[in-house]
């Protein structure tokens, strides 16, 4: 039984796998384009920044605490998430005159964050109006949430986007933000998380819709493709899964079998 399992999940592991390969060769070829819906969290963010611009104030950018480290096999990824959508942000902030600030707690994602940060202003041909003291980086979660929450009743953002890997910190950080009134915006899928994060904030990015937007933003080959393999595998499991349902009450068991662990 224990060696159907794992050949289901080699089988599976290689479905993905060529899935993936193929969707990659259909876009470098141009016979394929991937699409990912748009979300109301994201398409939130020119509102953001507008009310920003409107109030004069700057708009704060989080990304959490990753374990400490991007290398994190669980938190890293979303740290990564998270950096991206940071360029796309102060993209949009530098067309309507609103400083971004970014805190940053995590060392190895520090040279990520600047890169991301100087791109975006250089792709806006404002390379000049890079400010590397927009990049607050206060190791230990700790200091950070000190150091947000001083900042956050000095400047009184308009709005605050806590996008990537925060831990315990995400309902901290939510109320403060209410209490000044900012415009919140959040994702993660530190399922651990999100219920305070769908609490306090405006807008949320719930579990896995980070990646997908991360991918829809850098409009990188590779991630599109790895999305549409994984949500084409999922709906494959999902079928499985219920025609399996069906057949345990039909008292046919050969396929609750084959996927027994």
């Amino acid at each position: 039984m224990v060696i159907q399992g794992r050949i289901l999940s080699l089988l599976i592991l290689i479905a993905y796998f060529l899935m993936y390969y193929y969707l990659t060769n259909q876009q470098r070829t141009g016979k394929r384009k991937i699409s990912i819906r748009t979300f109301p969290a994201i398409e939130a963010i020119p509102e953001a920044i507008g009310r920003c611009a409107e109030m004069g104030t700057p708009l704060f950018f989080y990304t959490g605490w990753s374990r400490g480290s991007i290398s994190n096999p669980v938190a890293g990824p979303m740290l990564m998430a998270g950096i991206n959508v940071l360029g796309y942000t102060t993209r949009l902030c530098i067309n309507r005159g609103v400083q971004p600030i970014y805190f940053n707690e995590v060392a190895d994602s520090l040279s990520f964050a600047e890169d991301t940060l100087r791109s975006a202003y250089r792709m806006e041909n404002k390379s000049e109006e890079y400010d590397p003291n927009m990049i607050i980086y206060q190791p230990g979660q700790g200091p950070m949430l000190s150091t947000y929450m001083s900042m956050l009743e000095e400047k009184k953002p308009g709005a605050c986007l806590v996008i990537g890997s925060p831990s315990y910190e995400t309902i901290i950080l939510g109320e403060a933000g209410k209490v000044v009134g900012a415009m919140q915006i959040g994702g993660t899928a530190n399922i651990n998380q999100l219920a305070f994060m769908i609490a306090t904030m405006d807008y949320a990015l719930i579990n896995e819709e980070i990646y997908a937007v991360s991918a829809a933003i850098s409009n990188d080959v590779d991630n599109l493709a790895c999305i549409a393999a994984e949500d084409i595998l999922k709906v494959f499991l999902l079928a499985l899964i219920a025609i399996g349902f069906s057949l345990a009450f039909a008292r046919i068991p050969w396929i609750i079998n084959f996927l027994g662990v």
